[in-house]
C-alpha cells in the first residue's frame, strides 16, 4: 500500500506563527536545508532534503537529525564523490516537460518542470514515493530579506525569490497531481503560494479535526 500523505516543511518563516507544528511527530515530513538549526523545532523530520552546495559550503548541516533518511539534492555539474550518509539525488533546473530522472533511485518521475528550487525538488520525490496527499509548509518563496530570517543565514545570502518559473513549476505540479488523484495544498499560514491563487490553502489543523 502505498504512503498516504506528507508534509514538505521549508525554513520560511511563517513556520513561527503555524500552529499545530507538534501534531507533525505522527506524520511524515520532509524537513529542509537548514531546518534542523532552528532551536524550537517541535519535531524530527522523518526524511531530510538538502541543497548539495548548501551542505557542502557549510551554510546546511552535514548531519541533520531525521529519522529515516537523508536526501542530497545536486546539480549535474556537482562533484558529488566522497559524500557520505546521505543519498543522492539529481535535481533539475530546466523548465521543460522532459523526464526528470532521479539518479541513485532507478526510476524516472512524471514529466513535472523541476523549477529550480529545494521544495519543489522535494514534492516531486514525495510524488515518487507514492505519496498521494502533500502539504506544504514554510515553503513562502519569499525574498532574501525575509526568507533569511528563521534559517539565520549571513546577510547578503542568496535565498530564492518567487519569480515566474517557479510560480509556473508549482501550478503545473498542482495539475498534474490532480489530474492523478493526488492532493497538493499549502498549508502555511499568509503563504505566496495560496494567496497567489496557485494553491488551495488549508490550515494545519483542520487535518486532525
Amino acid at each position: 500500500m502505498s504512503p498516504k500523505r506528507c508534509f514538505i516543511v521549508g525554513t520560511g518563516p511563517s513556520l513561527k506563527t503555524t500552529v499545530g507544528l507538534d501534531a507533525l511527530w505522527k506524520e511524515d515530513t520532509f524537513g529542509l536545508n537548514k531546518l534542523s538549526e532552528w532551536e524550537d523545532l517541535p519535531f524530527i523530520p522523518t526524511f531530510y532534503g538538502a541543497n548539495f552546495t548548501e551542505v557542502m559550503e557549510g551554510y546546511s548541516p552535514k548531519e541533520p537529525k531525521c529519522i529515516r533518511e537523508r536526501f542530497l539534492f545536486y546539480n549535474p555539474h556537482d562533484n558529488i564523490q566522497g559524500v557520505d550518509g546521505w543519498t543522492l539525488v539529481a535535481k533539475r533546473l530546466r523548465y521543460d516537460l522532459s523526464d526528470d530522472e532521479i539518479v541513485g533511485l532507478g526510476d524516472t518521475l512524471p514529466p513535472i518542470p523541476g523549477g529550480g528550487t529545494i521544495p519543489m525538488t522535494a514534492a516531486q520525490l514525495a510524488l515518487w514515493m507514492g505519496y498521494r496527499e502533500i502539504y506544504l509548509l514554510g515553503v513562502d518563496q519569499s525574498p532574501a530579506t525575509t526568507a533569511n530570517q528563521l534559517v539565520g543565514r549571513p546577510d547578503g545570502y542568496p535565498a530564492l525569490t518567487m519569480n515566474f518559473v517557479r510560480w509556473a513549476s508549482w501550478e503545473w505540479f498542482r495539475e498534474y497531481c490532480e489530474a492523478g488523484g493526488v492532493i497538493v495544498q499549502d498549508c502555511t499560514p499568509g503563504g505566496q503560494l495560496s494567496a497567489g491563487k496557485i494553491l488551495e490553502y488549508r490550515a494545519l489543523e483542520s487535518l486532525w479535526t
